[in-house]
């Protein structure tokens, strides 16, 4: 009896020690699904495969990282590669055989990495992508993941309903999309066999009339398929004829949007009409592609387009020498029709000898020179012109012409060099008739001039 007790003892001594790791503790078949596992979770579970089901570590690491994706995934964080989590396992893997390699030394550099290891074990074994606040579009998953990273109070309570629909609407849409992708190519392969079968049948008769008498009994041999559609009117007006791709072209064109910016006319309204039109010329819109989003993005992208263009039109005229002018006004804040008030507009143009470009017309923080000096330098390094200006004209406000803080003091300083300075005249000469009349009248303290009273009487 004391033989088998002596046995029996140490089998489980052998068993704990294959489930019970030192300082990990209990190996565990499979990470935790409510949480994101913690390093200390990830080494339980690659130990479980190594130890208890005899695989090698590159296999264990494997499977612990299939499983790791799995928790991720329904956490719906963005995670970096495969290959990159493989690796940082094996390193913790690695970082934990070299302390139990030498867990019989009594140092205090060992007792420091012993216990900076316990730490490590209980935070968060971190794979996000490093930009994953930034792809994260809910805001409830980044305060999961912050929470993950630090006190982890937060558990994952199940599927996310509304989330899962939106993905397979996503998904659905995504199909639809290749499905039309994939008729489209087809189409246009059956169009390029067709065309080159009406060539070869024409140049065929051609022979046939020059040299009737060398084989008359020479014949194409066309397909089945392509003879119906060269024979059949119907089919040829439906697939060949009968479809002008209106939507398309108008989605696609730089002009458009050109125009739709021109009468200030929105993304909803223009889905609206360019679908009637589209309607109106016998095309499929449930086939195609039109939404407001659709919209949006296209007239973005036209925008950009256009803008290349003319950066790239005024690039061409130069280097030659600009004056750059600039004014501000107060003027009604149109972007927010909630809160309406007054905001400081600047435009900033630039001159030349064969040049008159708007750069833009910014929306300033306050109408101080500071403000002005930095729309005004950004929109010149946008337009890549810094270095071809020599002048600026300007008002003769002390915004402008302050020897501190005015926008020439500090343009000159951001561009390191002097500019010459083109007062406008209108407000030159009104100075200086004012200081005349003064001179010769006295000053007024009202608009109600007596002698400008008198001529109008």
């Amino acid at each position: 009896m004391a033989t088998c007790s002596t046995s029996s003892d140490s089998e489980g001594v052998q068993t704990r020690r294959k489930t019970v790791l030192w300082l990990i503790g209990k190996s565990e078949p499979s990470l935790p699904d409510n949480v994101l596992p913690t390093t200390g979770q990830v080494l339980q579970t690659v130990y479980y495969h190594h130890k208890i089901w005899k695989k090698t570590i590159p296999q264990s690491l494997k499977l612990t990282t299939e499983n790791l994706l799995i928790v991720w995934d329904n956490a719906r964080i963005p995670v970096a590669l495969e290959q990159n989590i493989v690796t940082k396992t094996k390193c913790c893997v690695d970082e934990y055989n070299l302390l139990k390699k030498n867990k019989g030394r009594e140092s205090s550099a060992q007792n420091a990495r012993e216990y900076r290891f316990k730490e490590e074990l209980s935070q968060l074994f971190d794979i996000a992508h490093k930009d994953a606040e930034q792809k994260l579009k809910i805001e409830e998953d980044r305060i999961f993941l912050r929470d993950q990273r630090g006190p982890r109070k937060m558990r994952i309570a199940g599927v996310d309903k509304i989330s899962a629909k939106k993905e397979e609407r996503s998904r659905e849409r995504k199909e639809k999309e290749d499905d039309r992708r994939s008729r489209e190519k087809e189409r246009k392969v059956r169009k390029a066999s067709v065309s080159r079968w009406t060539a070869s049948g024409s140049e065929s008769e051609d022979s046939k009339e020059g040299e009737c008498d060398i084989d008359n009994d020479y014949e194409i041999e066309i397909p089945l398929y392509y003879k119906k559609q060269l024979y059949d009117s119907s089919v040829t007006d439906k697939e060949l004829t009968k479809r002008p791709r209106i939507l398309q072209t108008m989605l696609s064109s730089p002009d458009v949007t050109s125009t739709l910016d021109r009468i200030n006319l929105s993304d909803r309204k223009f889905t609206l009409l360019a679908a009637a039109i589209a309607r109106a010329n016998d095309e499929d819109v449930d086939k195609g592609s039109l939404s407001t989003a659709t919209v949006r993005r296209k007239r973005s992208a036209h925008r950009e387009i256009i803008q290349s263009e003319l950066k790239e039109e005024v690039r061409c005229r130069c280097p030659q020498p600009l004056v750059v002018h600039w004014d501000g006004k107060l003027l009604e804040d149109t972007t927010d029709i909630h809160n309406p008030k007054k905001v400081d507009r600047l435009d900033v143009v630039v001159t030349g000898l064969s040049l008159e470009k708007i750069l833009g017309i910014a929306k300033l923080p306050s109408g101080t020179g500071e403000a002005q000096t930095n729309a005004t330098i950004q929109l010149l390094r946008l337009w890549q012109l810094e270095g071809d200006i020599i002048g600026m004209c300007f008002d003769t406000t002390s915004t402008n012409t302050g020897v501190i803080k005015g926008t020439c003091k500090l343009m000159q300083d951001q561009l390191d060099r002097k500019l010459l300075h083109f007062a406008c005249r209108h407000h030159m000469h009104e100075l200086i008739i004012g200081a005349v009349f003064n001179a010769l009248f006295g000053s007024s303290v009202s608009p109600n001039i007596s002698l400008f009273e008198r001529f109008k009487g």
